[in-house]
């Protein structure tokens, strides 16, 4: 019979000083996802009237608002596929799909 120090235990349900690490570490985690998420959310407002007023991209009011309409329908159409695609797939191979996709995507982009 195995006793309870032979036993691997999860970090999930080990009731000690790994369970505290990973429950600190998930929590940086998420508020350095989320600061990102942030970060990348309010860009594009503050940038916007520069853009606007930039006559190298011709971009008017308007033009930009379809530009941002597009991108929000673009998003939400992405949300909707790669939730059907996590529910078919798994949700791990579509992320590490979605990385290397990006990855290849940026690799051709001129520096």
């Amino acid at each position: 019979m195995n006793s309870e120090n032979d036993l691997q235990l999860h970090p999930l349900t080990d009731p000690g000083k790994a369970q505290l690490r990973w429950e600190v570490t998930m929590v940086g985690c998420l508020y350095a996802g989320y600061a990102g998420l942030t970060l990348c959310r309010t860009a594009v407002p503050i940038a916007a009237p520069a853009m606007i007023a930039d006559p190298t991209l011709g971009l008017d009011g308007e033009s930009f608002g379809a530009l941002l309409g597009w991108g929000a329908g673009g998003a939400l159409a992405g949300k909707l596929l790669c939730g059907i695609a996590a529910d078919h797939f798994g949700c791990r191979r579509l992320f590490l799909f979605a990385i290397t996709l990006q990855m290849e995507f940026l690799s051709f982009l001129p520096l």
